[in-house]
């Protein structure tokens, strides 16, 4: 079957991250791979900031969701982001996920729940956990004792990536492929400044 037949895409709703910041994300993901611990690292360019999960999503439901994050971003004054730490979600010690801490801020933390309120509005499920903002770095693909992986994690954990700019929010599809993850912009919006 082909891309443009599927009734259905993968969906989540994203910031990108600047070039300048992915450059440096990507010599940390060098610098952690010289573990040798078995992870499957984000490509760099499929780098960014995701901001809503929406997992499957109709395609003819596409245009209602561009619209929600059309409402979401009026009245949105663009703001700056800043990409600070490396850390890991699982078990101590056993890392599922490697990322890049994302600084919480009031502007970025009220776009996330704006955007969670107007795509929840078109009766679609949505995440109700606390919103966690970061930037996946890499999954680790079998359980191993990550030790040399969390030495080097420990010297990175402060290191600062720089700032990101804030001034559009897209919806994004990802394709699953055999070894990795392609991404795609569906619809882009700027942020609008001034009233709703």
């Amino acid at each position: 079957m082909r891309d443009g037949d599927r009734i259905s895409v993968r969906a989540f709703v994203a910031v990108a991250v600047n070039e300048t910041v992915r450059d440096d994300l990507k010599k940390a993901q060098a610098r952690l791979g010289r573990s040798l611990a078995p992870v499957s690292w984000v490509p760099p360019e499929n780098i960014h900031l995701s901001l809503l999960f929406l997992g499957s999503l109709a395609r003819d439901g596409v245009a209602a969701v561009g619209e929600a994050l059309r409402d979401a971003s009026t009245g949105v004054e663009p703001f700056q982001i800043e990409v600070v730490g490396l850390g890991t979600f699982g078990r101590p010690g056993f890392p599922r996920v490697i990322w890049a801490g994302v600084r919480p801020s009031a502007p970025l933390m009220r776009l996330q729940e704006r955007v969670t309120v107007a795509v929840g509005a078109l009766g679609l499920k949505v995440e109700d956990r606390e919103y966690r903002p970061h930037v996946t770095l890499g999954r680790v693909r079998s359980p191993s004792d990550g030790g040399r992986l969390m030495e080097i994690l420990e010297e990175m954990k402060g290191r600062e990536f720089g700032s990101v700019n804030v001034d559009d929010v897209s919806l994004m599809e990802s394709v699953l492929k055999p070894h990795r993850s392609e991404y795609s912009v569906l619809c882009s919006v700027h942020l609008a400044p001034g009233s709703r």
